[in-house]
């Protein structure tokens, strides 16, 4: 599985791993932008009408968040929102654009097949 490079691995800072590489994951990715890619498309699920395999979900956040970050669930949380808002009021062409982009994420990371 090949992964976003906005989707990468927060916890590991050194030379990437042979399963980062394999994901395609920079090594030096931010948390916080791990976080906020993640709950990007967490927002787009409904509005896209879409419907995420539970297990991938899960599977990715244990892949990608360490098992130690309090940042996590309060950041993650609030991103979704903010992201949620940024969905509504977009016109068709809008909802077009980003559900598309949505969809070839979840597709890309196995949310979805």
């Amino acid at each position: 599985m090949r992964l976003l490079p906005a989707l990468a691995l927060a916890a590991i800072m050194a030379a990437p791993s042979a399963a980062q590489e394999a994901a395609n994951i920079p090594a030096n990715a931010a948390a916080g932008d791990i976080i906020a890619a993640l709950a990007g498309l967490i927002a787009g699920e409904e509005p896209c009408d879409l419907a995420y395999d539970q297990d991938a979900v899960a599977a990715y956040i244990k892949f990608a968040i360490a098992p130690n970050s309090s940042l996590f669930p309060s950041r993650f949380n609030g991103e979704v929102k903010r992201a949620r808002a940024d969905s509504d009021g977009m016109t068709e062409s809008q909802r077009t654009a980003y559900c598309t982009q949505i969809d070839r994420m979840a597709r890309e990371l196995q949310f979805i097949e």
